[in-house]
């Protein structure tokens, strides 16, 4: 297959990250970006030598020849972004959440079912081995009947500067206002999510809820930004397989930058993946290594890491879709959407 031309649309901070991981992937040009804010997407191509800047996404999908888009929009473009693209025949790399709603997020999968073309969500932490293996574990029946998850999001650039101060940046502040879509159900919740079910299954019904804590500025308005969304969220899950977990997220965790850990309890094991501890490496206490002593092992993964954008231009290339793809994407959507209305309603809800 000929090289494969890439656009990246939305410029903002996450598009750096996605611009230098297709540049370490063979035979693909970043011919072209866009961002509703001229001055950002300058800026942008002069960085990572991007020869056409646009806009408006429309008409760099008018005029440039592509074979594939990476979404790195607002979230509340993902859908209309992403549409465009499949109309146009391309492969879609979307950024985290798919869509606002679990609404858009179906049309959006409709669409890439329809258009026949690689769709991927970047769930990111997909790519840690630790996970990957996590999964095998589970698939395999090592830890017997999986009884209990614990799993968590842990943050803490509201109790510190650990990232940057977030009065001065707007990168932070819109992640604090639910006009922007913002809040840390929103923004990390969705990961979690995914990071969770990916191991240990579907979720049957959520109870959830949610809180946001004064800032210590005036009526909880900075630079413009209503800092009304959520900082911290915890909920209560039944997983589809009978098993019971606690799953949430903070943005007030001193002394975790940025962690997710995930604790599997079954009738015959149990294991724990912590990335404050690396992402190579899972503990386990399983049956065949004297569980009854309580003996915790450190398991090597042994599982090779592959980025979501490698799976990505591999999918193109072989025409055989791999996860993450949209279906994930509409899955985490859901159980998004089932803890906002729990969070409204202070009662559990299924998912559908």
């Amino acid at each position: 297959m000929d090289a494969i031309r890439v656009a990246i649309i939305g410029t903002g901070g996450m598009a750096n990250h996605h611009a230098m991981s297709f540049k370490k992937e063979s035979d693909v040009h970043i011919v072209a970006c866009c961002d509703v804010v001229p001055k950002t997407a300058e800026a942008f191509a002069a960085k990572h030598a991007v020869p056409a800047v646009y806009s408006d996404y429309r008409e760099l999908l008018a005029k440039e020849s592509l074979d594939a888009v990476s979404v790195v929009t607002s979230d509340a473009a993902h859908c209309e972004v992403s549409l465009a693209a499949f109309r146009k025949g391309l492969h879609v790399l979307c950024e985290k959440p798919i869509a606002t709603s679990s609404a858009e997020a179906a049309r959006m999968l409709r669409a890439a079912r329809a258009s026949g073309k690689i769709h991927m969500i970047n769930f990111s932490y997909r790519s840690l081995p630790a996970l990957e293996r996590a999964r095998q574990l589970v698939v395999d029946g090592e830890l017997g009947k999986v009884r209990h998850v614990e799993a968590s999001y842990l943050q803490c650039w509201l109790a510190n500067d650990i990232w940057g101060d977030w009065h001065n940046s707007s990168a932070w502040l819109w992640r604090m206002s639910r006009s922007h879509s913002g809040g840390t159900l929103a923004d990390i919740g969705c990961h979690i999510l995914d990071f969770t079910t990916y191991v240990v299954g579907d979720i049957a019904s959520l109870h959830c809820s949610m809180k946001s804590f004064p800032k210590g500025v005036p009526r909880d308005t900075w630079k413009g930004y209503k800092l009304d969304a959520d900082d911290s969220f915890f909920t209560t899950a039944e997983f589809t397989s009978g098993a019971l977990g606690v799953i949430h997220a903070t943005r007030w965790a001193t002394g975790h930058a940025n962690c997710l850990r995930l604790r599997v309890f079954g009738d015959r094991g149990g294991l724990v993946l912590d990335t404050d501890s690396g992402g190579n490496k899972l503990q386990v206490c399983l049956e065949k290594f004297h569980a009854r002593n309580l003996l915790w092992n450190e398991l090597p993964a042994k599982v090779p890491e592959t980025t979501v954008f490698t799976r990505f231009i591999r999918s193109i290339r072989s025409g055989t879709p791999e996860a993450p793809t949209f279906e994930d994407g509409v899955r985490a959507r859901a159980y998004q959407d089932a803890c906002i209305a729990s969070a409204e309603t202070g009662k559990p809800v299924r998912i559908r």
